[in-house]
Parts: structure tokens; sequence; C-alpha cells
């Protein structure tokens, strides 16, 4: 039985080395690029348009009595 399972997993298609590592890591990158530039694309309209922050200097916000 242990043989069994050792060679099963030595079939594995198991890659490695430096090429397949770098495929990797440039999908990586490529997915992050594609992900920041879709959140900007979609925040950025939003924040300026829709919803804009404001800081109010002054004394609206105290108490009047």
């Amino acid at each position: 039985m242990p043989d069994e399972n050792n060679q099963n997993f030595n079939n594995l298609n198991v890659k490695t080395g430096s090429g397949y590592a770098k495929k990797e890591v440039l999908i990586f990158i490529w997915e992050t690029v594609k992900l920041v530039i879709v959140s900007l694309a979609i925040i950025l309209p939003i924040r300026y348009y829709l919803v804009q922050p404001f800081f109010v200097n002054g004394a609206s916000m105290e108490p009047n009595f």
C-alpha cells in the first residue's frame, strides 16, 4: 500500500523550474494591476462626483447655548 501511494505521488504533474515561477509571478503582477485599475475606475468617479468630503471651518458644529 505505501508503494502505491508513493507511485501516485510521483506521477503527479508537478511543474517546477524558473520559467514556471517567473510566469506565475508575472500573472500575479498582471492580476494586481488589473485589480488596481478596476478599483480606481469605480472609486474615483464616486468620490469626485457623488460623495465629496468637506472640512467645515467655523463654529457650525459647536453647541450654541
